[in-house]
């Protein structure tokens, strides 16, 4: 039988048995950047998690994305960012990581890293970049990711 009263362990005990059981989709998540593979499609998700509703899916990823483990690139795209631990401070990791992925696969758009961006990324940038500039072809909204 249980004590009526309940010590500080036991509270503590049942707060970390609830904690350590993980979600199907944070098991995706790691194994994907334990791959190497931070650039996620909603589909690829999909259909590593068989027998989820894709309404139950959209919900887990918003759930994340509150979290801060999963960052989403631009409104309308099922395209999404992992967001490792060492770039949680962050928000998001470094562009080079993601960038190429997002533009080329995701947009469809081809590209170039243009200006104080590139002179920071062969050295030769006098000054700390704050943001990264692309060009693209045609005039775009600019996109934020992690923390800006």
């Amino acid at each position: 039988t249980r004590s009526r009263y309940v010590t500080f362990n036991d509270t503590f005990r049942e707060w970390i048995d609830k904690m350590s059981t993980t979600s199907p989709l944070s098991m995706v998540l790691d194994a994907a950047e334990r791959a190497g593979k931070l650039n996620l499609w909603t589909q690829d998700i999909h259909a590593a998690m068989p027998g989820v509703s894709a309404e139950a899916l959209r919900q887990a990823l918003h759930r994340q994305q509150r979290r801060g483990r999963l960052v989403r690139l631009s409104r309308g795209s099922d395209h999404w960012l992992i967001v490792p631990i060492q770039h949680a401070v962050a928000g998001a990791p470094p562009p080079e990581a993601w960038l190429d992925r997002y533009m080329t696969k995701t947009l469809g758009v081809p590209y170039y890293v243009a200006l104080l961006s590139a002179a920071e990324t062969y050295g030769a940038s006098p000054y700390a970049v704050m943001v990264t500039q692309v060009m693209v072809p045609e005039r775009r909204r600019p996109i934020t990711v992690g923390r800006q």
